[in-house]
This record gives C-alpha cells, sequence and structure tokens, in this order.
C-alpha cells in the first residue's frame, strides 16, 4: 500500500473519531427516561447542541441516571440526585453543574457562566465557524 495513501486513510479516520474523545473538558447530560424536563431539553437543545460554540469546548455525553452505570475514571464533587443535571468536567475532575432544565435561556446564561469561570482558556467562535476550524 502507498504511504500517502495510508496517510491519508488514516486521516480520515482520525476525522471521523467524536470530538470528546480528544477533549480534556466534556459536560455529561444525566437523564432518566422519565423525566419530563430531560425530553424537554432534548426537544429545546438536544438537537442543536452539537451545532454550537459550547459543544466544542464541552462535548456532550448522557448518561442514563437509572442505570447507575458512571465512568469510574470520573471524580464527582457531590452524587448526582435529579435529572437533569450537566456536570461539566475538565481532565475527569468536576469543575461546575446545573441541576435542573427550566428553559433554554437559563441554559444557555449557565453553561457559558460555567465554561468561562472554569476553563482557563474558553474558546470563542463566531457563527460561521465550527470545532474543526478552531
Amino acid at each position: 500500500m502507498n504511504f500517502r495513501l495510508l496517510n491519508s486513510a488514516l486521516l480520515t479516520l482520525l476525522c471521523l473519531l467524536p470530538l470528546q474523545a480528544f477533549s480534556a473538558t466534556q459536560l455529561m447530560m444525566f437523564n432518566s427516561d422519565y423525566c419530563t424536563w430531560c425530553h424537554k431539553w432534548e426537544e429545546d437543545i438536544g438537537g442543536i447542541y452539537h451545532l454550537t460554540p459550547e459543544s466544542c469546548q464541552a462535548p456532550l455525553e448522557r448518561y442514563d441516571f437509572d442505570s447507575g452505570e458512571y465512568p469510574e475514571s470520573l471524580t464527582m464533587a457531590e452524587p448526582v440526585i435529579y435529572t437533569p443535571t450537566f456536570v461539566l468536567f475538565h481532565n475527569q475532575q468536576e469543575v461546575g453543574r446545573i441541576t435542573g432544565y427550566p428553559g433554554p435561556d437559563f441554559f444557555w446564561i449557565e453553561l457559558d457562566d460555567l465554561i468561562q469561570s472554569n476553563l482557563s482558556e474558553p474558546i470563542r467562535l463566531s457563527n460561521s465557524q465550527n470545532c474543526s476550524q478552531s
């Protein structure tokens, strides 16, 4: 196999991997099938979150609260009690959280505050940029 072709194939595969695999910061959403506000969040924000500058700074991963199976590598300040709960992790340590979802305006304001106050170099992107261009 030609070296240039192999490099091209590897680069293509790397581009297809989720951004969160390379991110030291993640936003974890603890949700439940029985949670009305979780469904409301999905309806309002779930379909667009991956398109936002916030998703570049804190890629989202969802965890089923009812399963009780959470990544052992993450250190949480306290247990999750209510859903939805959004926990911001940096280098596998909890740096902040949003408990509940009273609507999109509240969510974006609170998330921006979490990111701005807990990440040393928050990414600022215009609406025309995406994560791969940062």
